[in-house]
């Protein structure tokens, strides 16, 4: 196989990240995990991200907010990620929150609990 044939085949079962030449597949559930793996570490210092996901109700988040703080006493910045589904099931959204992560070289992630309920 060549390198574009094994690049369709990798956009067939989910988002596709390329490495040393090689492409990987990053799936939803492994995803969610890693995230929910770094947020169960609890405070581990700075820097630290924060994952707010909000929505109309409590059972759609149409996006996430993400917070970066650098230090113990700066400001919070913060990017907003819409979807136009569940952000939380949005493969897309949750493989871009782990490269956040990752290279942001958070020490710590929040996830605020639930949905925050913001009325258009």
């Amino acid at each position: 196989m060549n390198q574009e044939t094994d690049e369709a085949s990798a956009v067939e079962y989910g988002t596709v990240y390329r490495t040393g030449g090689r492409f990987h597949i990053m799936n939803l559930d492994k995803s969610t995990k890693r995230i929910a793996k770094r947020v169960g570490k609890g405070f581990q210092g700075y820097p630290q991200i924060s994952l707010t996901y909000f929505g109309e109700s409590d059972t759609c988040a149409t996006g996430v907010i993400v917070g970066y703080i650098s230090e113990e006493g700066a400001e919070a910045q913060e990017q907003r990620f819409p979807s136009k589904g569940d952000a939380r099931k949005d493969e897309t959204i949750q493989t871009t929150l782990l490269k956040v992560i990752e290279r942001a070289n958070a020490k710590t992630v929040i996830q605020v609990a639930g949905v925050l309920i913001i009325k258009s």
